[in-house]
């Protein structure tokens, strides 16, 4: 009796191995390179390893993308109102879409922690809604402050330690 033949794979099966092996070495080289430390962000602040800021109830929080400088949007329910937070100079002053661009105020702030870094901080908002916005950037405004004063668990050794 002769022993069965082994059939080749079908081409298509071949390719779908090529393409499931491609794609998990790349993912795993994209994770494995992206930068650390990272933003933590909890019910009222997000704290960056460059700075800390509060964040308004019921705003929501966007950070800038992996190995960019740090910048945080704070934005507000309605999506009109924004707040950024950034390491860098901001080329331009903040804008949403969901608001008329005749119809908004803006306002930018310099804050410089103690150790030298600044933060640069822009905000917009309807030009009717200022009043109520201004006290809420100006509150924002003065939660900044530099992580390095405050005393924040060490999160590499809290992960190396299992806990």
């Amino acid at each position: 009796m002769n022993p069965p033949s082994a059939r080749p794979l079908p081409l298509p099966l071949i390719a779908l191995f090529v393409l499931a092996s491609a794609c998990t070495s790349v993912a795993s080289s994209v994770l494995n390179a992206t930068p650390a430390p990272g933003v933590t962000i909890t019910d009222d602040e997000v704290i960056t390893p460059t700075f800390i800021i509060d964040y308004p109830e019921g705003w929501r929080v966007v950070t800038s993308a992996a190995g960019q400088p740090i910048s945080i949007t704070l934005v507000a329910p309605g999506d009109c109102e924004l707040i950024v937070a950034s390491t860098v100079n901001l080329n331009a002053p903040p804008f949403s879409p969901s608001c008329n661009r005749r119809d908004v105020k803006r306002e930018t702030h310099l804050v410089r922690l103690d150790n030298g870094v600044q933060i640069v901080l822009a905000g917009v908002c309807r030009e009717s809604e200022y009043d109520a916005f201004l006290p809420v950037w100006e509150q924002v405004i003065a939660s900044v402050e530099d992580p390095l004063l405050r005393d924040l668990p060490d999160v590499t050794e809290a992960a190396s330690s299992g806990g």
